[in-house]
């Protein structure tokens, strides 16, 4: 060797090069909180979020496999219906921007505990943490609040939720005030920029950009007013019909209705 050189065997050369090709930069998204929706105290929460499981699927995982090849062994194992699954890797297989794909909402420890044990087998698959909607017991407010949901891929081919930079699985008001001021409630997901190793594993994190909660929404709805007026329009003869009470001092409006057949 020559002064002031450096030789480096190939066998050392290969074990370098094999730690750069196994390590890579990925995404990790972070789920915004949903804004809660309020009764007119401003405290009382009419619809709010709780954390759930999700299982999720990272593409840059899949070693070459086809999506396809993964829906009958997902579906059974983690019982989901395999048709779902099928048209949801389909729609995400035509779209290579998109990264991480659901493969099931709202896990049991069992779901958890099948993919910790299956981690060398699919690799691809991992747990994170979601805000999940929670609203009143016994379907109370449902017409005036509405339900979220994930974006459907007829949703996704309208202008209108395209402009918005949705993607599939995200999920979305799709009624009621949920829908109505879904770009105020939904916020901005956030991100982890980590280093993974050829397993999937985690080996160091380069950036965190936190997630902006979605704002709360304040209505006029009074809320034991409307305990009293669904419980009357229940017990009525017809158990339909219309209740609306008006605040002379302001103009708000608390309105309710009921329908036997909803």
């Amino acid at each position: 060797m020559e002064s002031g050189s450096i030789t480096c065997s190939s066998s050392a050369g290969a074990y370098y090069a094999e730690i750069a090709q196994n390590q890579r930069i990925r995404l990790l998204p972070i789920p915004a909180p949903r804004g809660d929706i309020l009764a007119n105290d401003g405290k009382t929460a009419l619809a709010n979020s709780s954390p759930i499981f999700n299982v999720i699927l990272s593409r840059e995982d899949l070693r070459g496999r086809k999506l396809s090849s993964l829906v009958q062994p997902l579906a059974e194992a983690l019982a989901v219906d395999a048709d779902i699954l099928r048209d949801r890797f389909q729609q995400i297989d035509s779209q290579a921007a998109f990264e991480s794909i659901l493969v099931k909402q709202d896990v049991t420890p069992g779901d958890i505990a099948w993919v910790e044990a299956h981690e060398l087998e699919y690799p691809e698959l991992r747990v994170e943490q979601q805000p999940q909607r929670r609203y009143p017991a016994n379907g109370m407010l449902a017409h005036v609040l509405g339900y979220v949901g994930e974006i459907s891929p007829e949703q996704l081919k309208q202008p209108s939720y395209k402009d918005k930079g949705l993607k599939p699985g995200d999920v979305i008001g799709q009624s009621g005030l949920e829908q109505i001021y879904d770009e105020y409630l939904r916020g901005k997901d956030g991100y982890r920029k980590v280093i993974v190793d050829s397993r999937g594993r985690i080996q160091d994190e380069i950036e965190t950009v936190p997630p902006q909660p979605g704002q709360d929404l304040v209505t006029t709805i009074d809320l034991d007013l409307q305990v009293v007026a669904e419980q009357q329009l229940h017990d009525s003869a017809t158990q339909r019909g219309v209740i609306v009470a008006l605040n002379p001092n302001n103009g708000e409006i608390s309105r309710t209705r009921f329908r036997a057949d909803v």
